[in-house]
């Protein structure tokens, strides 16, 4: 018996391949995508618990007291110096570097993986340009509704801009006093790609972290932001007013 030679594919069944396989791949990319940024958000929200974790364990070595409450002495480190001074931006990293221990002796969680930043290979080297977050000048345990950090993307105004707002990419840091009811929102960066209006995570004073848009950041979180202040030295306005520390 002789059998059939078997043909190949023609031109024109190779091109329709391609097409299908094509319009397949342009379906399935966007949720590959969204996969990618959710993962990523996740890693972020645990960076911060796990930041919220290391101020309570410092908290209850000092006093009940954190980082920014506490002034430096020859048996301990605190950042109380630092808080009082009017521009504390610059050392925000030292802040974080005083949880060195709390932290598992690792600066990888300080650097968000939807950041441009990137982690510092140790302590030692530790600087805000390594940083992805925020820390908030007054926050405590005995305020669970202050904030204590968050994104480092977060901007003056309404709309979002297109930078790290108040966090300057130099890593000079910022520091700034807000009211319950100023304007402000998340830039388009770090997790405001797919949300035109800007979203990103926040870690508040009872060491839960929430994720918010720009509209839920006003009327959920800073209206009832209000702390145990902190301000700098000299400051006298602090009704309904609380303290970011940018790196």
């Amino acid at each position: 018996m002789k059998l059939k030679a078997r043909q190949a594919f023609t031109l024109i069944e190779l091109l329709v391949i391609v097409c299908l396989i094509a319009i397949l791949a342009a379906f399935a990319l966007p949720s590959f995508s969204h996969c990618k940024c959710k993962s990523v958000r996740i890693a972020c929200v645990n960076n911060q618990k796990q930041i919220g974790v290391a101020y309570r364990v410092w908290s209850g070595d000092n006093g009940d007291k954190y980082p920014s409450e506490v002034s430096k002495s020859p048996t301990n480190g605190g950042w109380a110096d630092f808080a009082k001074m009017t521009n504390a931006g610059p050392y925000c990293w030292s802040n974080y570097a005083l949880m060195e221990i709390e932290l598992g002796q690792s600066p990888k969680v300080l650097a968000c993986p939807a950041d441009r930043r990137k982690p510092a290979g140790d302590f030692k080297h530790l600087s805000n340009k390594n940083i992805s977050y925020f820390m908030g000048g007054g926050a405590n345990e005995n305020f669970p509704l202050s904030i204590l950090g968050g994104d480092r993307n977060v901007a003056p105004g309404l709309k979002p801009q297109n930078d790290f707002g108040f966090s300057p990419d130099d890593g000079k840091g910022n520091d700034v006093i807000l009211q319950t009811n100023s304007a402000i929102c998340w830039s388009l960066k770090m997790h405001s790609g797919e949300n035109p209006v800007g979203a990103g995570n926040i870690l508040m004073g009872d060491g839960s972290v929430q994720q918010c848009s720009s509209a839920r950041l006003m009327t959920d979180y800073q209206c009832n932001a209000v702390d145990a202040g902190n301000f700098p030295t000299g400051y006298l306005n602090k009704s309904n007013s609380f303290r970011l520390i940018f790196p």
